[in-house]
């Protein structure tokens, strides 16, 4: 087994603001890693933050630049507080992705849901976009083709 070149720093730091006087935006900041052994400390304070703002709250903003490595447990708890701020009626916006990140959830097609805000940047279709699951017939033919024939479009061969 091969260790890593540089150490993994222990644990995840959750830096926590409110700008001025707008009680509208909770900021979190992540540092560190977003994994096992720290999923659960973030949801339960990103969760403790959400119970304690102010009524008015309508945006969670979490800052995601100083993010060292996120690994599926990570990935599950994005979800979860996504679950969480949507049903307070609170929009949840990751901000300052690295790369790393924006690679995890493309590929395990995340990020459209994770990441609303990115729909607007055009029409860019992304490989899952173009791999999506088609409905087909007992025979195989699609489902939404229904001129085409078991031997293909223009009939037997």
């Amino acid at each position: 087994m091969t260790t890593p070149s540089t150490p993994r720093t222990a644990g995840l730091a959750v830096t926590i603001s409110t700008p001025g006087s707008d009680t509208g935006i909770l900021h979190l900041e992540l540092h560190g890693y977003l994994d096992y052994d720290t999923a659960e400390r973030f949801l339960d304070e990103a969760t403790a933050q959400l119970a304690a703002a102010p009524a008015a709250l309508r945006t969670l903003r979490v800052t995601c630049a100083d993010l060292a490595g996120i690994d599926s447990m990570g990935l599950s708890v994005l979800l979860m507080l996504h679950r969480r701020t949507t049903a307070a009626g609170v929009a949840l916006h990751l901000h300052e992705r690295p790369a790393a990140l924006d690679r995890m959830l493309t590929i395990t097609g995340t990020l459209d849901h994770l990441v609303p805000e990115r729909r607007g940047e055009g029409d860019r279709r992304t490989r899952s976009d173009s791999m999506a699951y088609r409905h087909t017939l007992d025979d195989g033919i699609r489902a939404d083709h229904s001129e085409q024939t078991a031997a293909g479009p223009d009939g037997p061969a």
